[in-house]
């Protein structure tokens, strides 16, 4: 069974990073959708993406089943990410962090984060520091969605 993941992007983020999570998630039967503080166009190293509102994405009545908090420039201002990660975390949620993504995991008090190269599982919480090994951490991430 698969299920709606929300990928969380700021200006700026990973091209790499964003399109490996997208189309291993989307490959392996999960809906997609990118979210941010705004919902309109933003623009990554090289790409754009179109994306939804947090408040716009909560607001419907969908059962995510994941959030990845993919990064960019400005990540932390975005109001309700702190709260929204808080509550996916107490409700069981998957959730996954690459490169600054992690340190909104560590303000929430979600400190068992990869603070290197290598990609850290532990429970539902799945992160890594650098970008380089997206694929290996979507297909992680994809494998824990039941």
């Amino acid at each position: 069974m698969a299920g709606t993941v929300l990928l969380v992007i700021t200006e700026g983020f990973d091209d790499m990073a964003y399109l490996s999570n997208q189309v291993i998630l989307e490959e392996a039967g999960n809906d997609v959708i990118p979210v941010s503080g705004e919902s309109g166009a933003l623009k990554g190293e090289t790409s754009s993406v179109m994306t939804v509102s947090i408040s716009d994405a909560l607001s419907q009545d969908i059962p995510y089943v994941a959030m990845i908090l993919i990064g960019g420039n400005g990540l932390q201002n975005i109001n309700e990410l702190e709260a929204m990660v808080t509550e996916f975390h107490q409700d069981g949620k998957i959730i996954g962090a690459i490169g600054s993504g992690i340190e909104i995991l560590k303000k929430v008090g979600i400190n068992s984060v990869s603070d290197d190269g290598n990609i850290l599982m532990e429970g539902n919480i799945i992160t890594m520091k650098i970008p380089e090994r997206s694929e290996e951490f979507a297909e992680k991430l994809a494998g824990l969605i039941p």
